[in-house]
C-alpha cells in the first residue's frame, strides 16, 4: 500500500468496513431475494418445477466457479478498482432480473450477478484484512463483516417477501441498486487501492471448473425433470465429470492454481472441505425446501413465508457463533459429528412430520433443530480444513473452504430441488386421482404443471389443489429424506476423519501423510514419564558427581 493509501486507511477507518459489508450484504441479497419470490416468478413466467431451482442456484454457481479467481484478479489489477467493478456487476444483474419479463433474461440477470458476487466476496473480506497491522482493529472489522452478513441472511427473506406481497417480485431484486450506489460512493472515499504484483491467472484451470461444475449441475437440474436416463442428462453428466477430473490433473501442474490440489491428499483436509461443502447443501437447501412448501403447499404469502422461515435462519445464526467457543474445548471434528448427527435428525423430523395440514409448531421444531445443528458444523468444518495444512498453505486452504461452500450452496438447490421436482411430478397424478379425478384428467393436468403450463387465473376446485399440495409436500419430504442421508454420510466421515487425526503419529512425523494429530493421551502419559525420568537421572547423576569431587578435595586436604 502507497502511503496515501494508508493515510485514507487511518483517517476513514469506519468508511472502509462499511464499505466492504454492503459489498457482502448485497451479495446475500441476491440469494435471499430468489427464495422469497420462487412461487411468484412460476406463476407470472410459467416456470416448470424442474427448471424452478436455477433461479436460486445460478447465481451461487457463478460466485462457485469464479471465486477463486476472482480474488485473484483483485489482487493483479488493485482491489478497490476490481471491487468497485463487482458492486456495478451485481447492480446490473439485478436490474436486468427486475425487469425480466422472460425466464432466460431473468436467468441472464443472475448469472451477472453471480460474476459480481465472485468477485465482491472475497475481495471485501481482503480489504479489511489489509486495512490495518493492529489484530485487534483487523479482529474487531472482520467480526462486524461477519455480523452483517448474519443481519443480511436473517432480514433479507422479510424484506424480499415484503416487497413481493407489496409492490411484486420485480422489486424484491431493485434492493441492490440503491445498495450499489451507496457502495460505491463509500468504497470510493473510504478504501485504499492496493494489489499484489506478479500475481498470473489461471485460465485453463478457471475453464476446466465452468465446464466440470455448471455441466454437473446442468445434468442434476435437468434429471429432476427428464430423469437420469435421459441421453442429454447422461452426456452432460460424463462430460461434467470429465470436466472435474481435468481441473484436478490441471491443478496439480499449474505453476500457481487458482485451486490447490496437493494438500487435498490429506484426509483432515480434504474431510473438512466436504463438510464445508455438506454443511451449505444442507442450509441452502432446507431454505429452499421450506420456501417451497410454504408458498406452494401451505399457500402461505412470500412475507409470511419469510417470517416462518425465521425458524430455520435465527437458530443458524446463534449456533455458528456459539461453536467458535467450542472450539477453545473440543476437537473442530468432534463437534462437527455431533452438529451433523443433530441435523440429521432434524431433516428426519421434516421428512415424516411435516405434511401440508400439519401445524406450525411440527415445522417450527424441526427447523429450529435442524439450523441450530447446521450451525455447529460450518465453522468447525471449515477450521478443521485450514487446521490440516501448514501456515504456509492456511491462506490457499481458506479459499478453498470458501469454494466448497458456495458449491455446497449450489448442490443445495441443484440436488435437493431435482429431488423434489422428480417426486412432485411422479406422484401428483396418483395424488389426482386419489382426489376422485378421471385418469385422463389427471395425466392432462399432471403434465401441464410439469411443463410449467399449469396456472390460470381461475381458482381451482379445493380437491384438486388439496391433490397438489399432498404430492408437494410429498417431493419435499422425499427431497429431506436424501438430504439426511448426506448429512449421515457426512457425519460417518468426520467421525472417520477424528478416528485418524487421534492416532499416534507415524515415522513421518506430524506433517505425515494423515497431517498434523494430536498425540493421544497414552501417548503423552509415556512421553512425560522418559522426560520425568530422564530429569530424575540425570539430577542423580549430578549429585553423584558432585559428592565423588567433594570426596577428592577432603582427601587432597587432608594429606
Amino acid at each position: 500500500m502507497s502511503a496515501r493509501a494508508t493515510a485514507a486507511t487511518l483517517r476513514y477507518p469506519a468508511l472502509t468496513t462499511a464499505a466492504c459489508c454492503g459489498g457482502v450484504v448485497m451479495s446475500l441479497q441476491e440469494t435471499t431475494a430468489a427464495m422469497a419470490t420462487l412461487r411468484a416468478i412460476q406463476d407470472d413466467l410459467h416456470v416448470p418445477p424442474g427448471a424452478l431451482s436455477w433461479i436460486a442456484s445460478l447465481y451461487t454457481l457463478m460466485v462457485a466457479v469464479l471465486v477463486l479467481t476472482g480474488g485473484t484478479v483483485a489482487e493483479r489489477f488493485g482491489r478497490r478498482r476490481v471491487y468497485m467493478l463487482g458492486t456495478v456487476l451485481i447492480a446490473c444483474g439485478s436490474l436486468t432480473a427486475a425487469t425480466a419479463g422472460s425466464y432466460a433474461q431473468l436467468l441472464a440477470g443472475r448469472a451477472v450477478s453471480g460474476v459480481g458476487g465472485a468477485v465482491v466476496l472475497p475481495t471485501s473480506l481482503a480489504i479489511l484484512s489489509l486495512s490495518t497491522d493492529d489484530p485487534a482493529r483487523r479482529m474487531r472489522r472482520v467480526s462486524t463483516w461477519i455480523t452483517s452478513s448474519g443481519v443480511a441472511l436473517a432480514c433479507g427473506p422479510v424484506l424480499g417477501g415484503l416487497l413481493v406481497d407489496r409492490v411484486g417480485w420485480h422489486a424484491a431484486y431493485l434492493v441492490n441498486v440503491p445498495l450499489a450506489a451507496i457502495t460505491l460512493v463509500l468504497t470510493r472515499w473510504g478504501v485504499p487501492e492496493s494489489r499484489t504484483p506478479g500475481r498470473s491467472l489461471d485460465l485453463p484451470g478457471q475453464v476446466c471448473a465452468i465446464a466440470g461444475l455448471g455441466l454437473t449441475v446442468y445434468a442434476i437440474t435437468r434429471a429432476g425433470h427428464s430423469g437420469y436416463g435421459d441421453p442429454v442428462t447422461l452426456t452432460a453428466l460424463a462430460l461434467g465429470l470429465l470436466g472435474v477430473v481435468a481441473l484436478v490433473l490441471v491443478e496439480r501442474r499449474a505453476a500457481d492454481p487458482m485451486l490447490r490440489v496437493r494438500p487435498m491428499a490429506r484426509l483432515p483436509h480434504l474431510a473438512g472441505l466436504l463438510l464445508a461443502c455438506c454443511a451449505m447443501l444442507g442450509f441452502v437447501g432446507a431454505c429452499y425446501l421450506q420456501s417451497l412448501f410454504f408458498q406452494s403447499a401451505r399457500g402461505l404469502s412470500p412475507l409470511a413465508a419469510a417470517v416462518h422461515l425465521l425458524a430455520l435462519v435465527v437458530p443458524f445464526l446463534v449456533t455458528n457463533t456459539v461453536s467458535g467457543r467450542l472450539l477453545a474445548r473440543f476437537h473442530p471434528l468432534s463437534v462437527a459429528v455431533v452438529g451433523f448427527l443433530l441435523s440429521a435428525a432434524g431433516a428426519c423430523v421434516l421428512a415424516l412430520c411435516q405434511t401440508a395440514r400439519a401445524s406450525d409448531a411440527v415445522s417450527a421444531g424441526g427447523m429450529a433443530l435442524l439450523g441450530a445443528a447446521l450451525g455447529l458444523t460450518v465453522t468447525p468444518a471449515t477450521t478443521a480444513a485450514i487446521m490440516a495444512v501448514g501456515p504456509e498453505d492456511a491462506s490457499a486452504a481458506s479459499s478453498s473452504a470458501t469454494a466448497f461452500r458456495q458449491f455446497g450452496s449450489v448442490l443445495g438447490t441443484s440436488v435437493l430441488g431435482s429431488v423434489f421436482a422428480a417426486r412432485f411430478v411422479a406422484g401428483l397424478p396418483g395424488a389426482l386421482t386419489g382426489a376422485g379425478l378421471p385418469s385422463s384428467m389427471a395425466e392432462s393436468i399432471a403434465r401441464a404443471v410439469r411443463d410449467g403450463a399449469g396456472h390460470s387465473s381461475s381458482p381451482a376446485p379445493a380437491r384438486v389443489t388439496e391433490a397438489v399440495a399432498d404430492a408437494l409436500a410429498e417431493g419435499v419430504s422425499t427431497a429431506y429424506l436424501t438430504a439426511a442421508g448426506v448429512l449421515l454420510a457426512a457425519a460417518a466421515l468426520a467421525g472417520f476423519a477424528l478416528l485418524r487425526a487421534s492416532r499416534p503419529s507415524g515415522p513421518s512425523g506430524p506433517s505425515g501423510p494423515s497431517g498434523p494429530s494430536r498425540p493421544s493421551r497414552p501417548t503423552l502419559k509415556k512421553r512425560h514419564s522418559r522426560e520425568r525420568h530422564s530429569v530424575l537421572g540425570h539430577a542423580l547423576r549430578s549429585r553423584r558427581a558432585g559428592g565423588s569431587a567433594r570426596r577428592g578435595r577432603h582427601r587432597a586436604g587432608a594429606a
